[in-house]
């Protein structure tokens, strides 16, 4: 039969030894008791055992890892042995009954029984530490043995006293540290646990996706746009092919005016029912609006040189499959970002040019494509699950954030999500945004940091 010592579990013949020695250094340490008479048919001789007992398990000790002993057939420096009832198997369930009908709550304790060939019968009542305090439920009056309900007794060097209000505020201490230290022992299991269901459950990490849809932490923009110069604008307007051509088209019919006029004749150049001055109105109010839509192409240009598309991508790196997937990007409040291109009046790219005269003999060569401004909107990747969403802008917090959502994500694999928009500062800049990711079979969130750094427009 084995039993617990030192928090650890002894044989019987190790404990055995152990009180042997006990025994013969002869010491009562502050929880341990020799008992050397004992008449447990004598209802005082039962009252003082479960006294002895309370007392033992309402102190503490630096001394055997505040285990209590109650060594019985002992005495200071000899084993005297002597107890009979020992021998029988009812005597521990007799003591614990005993306890169980004066004190409150229960006191856990173990009966040991030895046999020694000399002196015969001998035992120990080994009582571990309790974070209780054990209190006298009953009143007794017996010659010296006067106890009262709720009296609480503790040991004061080999001798037993009622407990002082040191005694209760170490008694309630040490209930207050047991509870905190069950608190920590939990906590410290629900970590284990949590760190051993992380190595089994999805792993989702943000990152930013570069234009050619590569993943990074660390992003380098330029606005997606050049600014034009007034000089750049010359240049393209002189060198646009289309417009030469209506100019010189018009120089022609300005010079065959010219010599008809000089002749003194009239002619049409070609043209049925309509007169030479007629077609060189409507041409000359072609290039106009051309060179028009010119100068706020230009002007909206200067407007979209300040955009930059912001791209993002989930990855899951774990080993199974993440689903319900939320995450949030949180932006600094002086950022200006949007989920269109809305930031401006309405966009000149989507009206299409004036057209040109239906009647003009260049008809088909002016009524080319719709133009649009040179731009490329950044794609939207495709993806295998469509159930995605987002960016929502939210701005009534106090950190402004763009919420994304994708209902599944299978491990080894990655979701690139719709842009977001940044106006560009005027001035280099770098930020952190930080990110929270959530998912219905992830324990608590991941949380990560990308950097942003932001290059000045050209």
């Amino acid at each position: 039969m084995n039993a617990v010592y030192n928090n650890n579990i002894m044989s019987k013949k190790d404990l055995e030894k152990l009180l042997r020695e006990i025994i013969k250094k002869g010491d009562e340490y502050d929880k341990v008791e020799f008992k050397s008479l004992y008449d447990f048919s004598q209802k005082k001789d039962k009252i003082r055992l479960i006294k002895c007992i309370a007392a033992i398990v309402n102190s503490d000790s630096t001394y055997f890892n505040n285990m209590g002993y109650i060594i019985i057939g002992a005495k200071r420096g000899e084993l005297v042995g002597g107890f009979d009832a020992l021998e029988k198997d009812s005597t521990s369930s007799n003591i614990h009954n005993w306890v169980r009908d004066y004190i409150e709550p229960k006191v856990s304790f173990t009966v040991e029984r030895f046999e020694d060939s000399k002196v015969g019968w001998w035992g120990v009542i080994i009582i571990p530490p309790s974070s209780e305090t054990h209190v006298f439920r009953k009143e007794l009056s017996d010659q010296n043995l006067n106890i009262r309900r709720g009296d609480v007794f503790v040991r004061d060097g080999d001798s037993i006293i009622l407990a002082d209000k040191s005694d209760h505020d170490r008694l309630q201490r040490r209930k207050f540290l047991d509870t905190v230290k069950k608190y920590e022992s939990r906590i410290e299991s629900l970590e284990a646990k949590i760190e051993e269901q992380k190595t089994i459950q999805p792993n989702l990490k943000l990152y930013f996706s570069d234009k050619k849809n590569k993943l990074c932490e660390e992003l380098d923009v330029r606005p997606i746009f050049d600014v034009k110069t007034e000089e750049k604008y010359l240049i393209e307007l002189s060198e646009n092919q289309e417009i030469k051509e209506i100019e010189n088209e018009l120089m022609n019919l300005m010079k065959e005016k010219e010599a008809g006029e000089r002749g003194g004749i009239s002619f049409s150049v070609g043209i049925k029912r309509m007169q030479l001055e007629d077609y060189e109105k409507d041409l000359k109010e072609y290039l106009k609006k051309l060179k028009e839509f010119k100068v706020a192409d230009l002007k909206y240009s200067r407007k979209l040189s300040q955009v930059i598309p912001l791209n993002f991508a989930l990855q899951n790196d774990g080993i199974t499959l993440a689903e319900g997937i939320t995450f949030y990007i949180y932006f600094p409040d002086d950022f200006k970002i949007s989920k269109e291109l809305d930031f401006f009046e309405k966009p000149i790219f989507r009206e299409k040019r004036p057209k040109p005269p239906s009647h003009s003999p260049f008809a088909d060569l002016l009524n080319s494509k719709p133009y649009f401004p040179d731009f490329i909107s950044p794609s939207i990747p495709g993806v295998i699950d469509v159930g995605y969403g987002g960016p929502i802008i939210d701005k009534s917090n106090k950190s402004m954030n763009a919420k994304y959502w994708v209902n599944k994500l299978l491990h080894g694999h990655m979701h690139f999500f719709d842009p977001l928009y940044l106006l560009a500062p005027d001035y280099e800049k770098e930020v952190n945004l930080d990110d929270s990711i959530y998912a219905e079979n992830v324990v608590g969130e991941s949380e990560g940091t990308l950097l942003l750094k932001i290059k000045p427009k050209k």
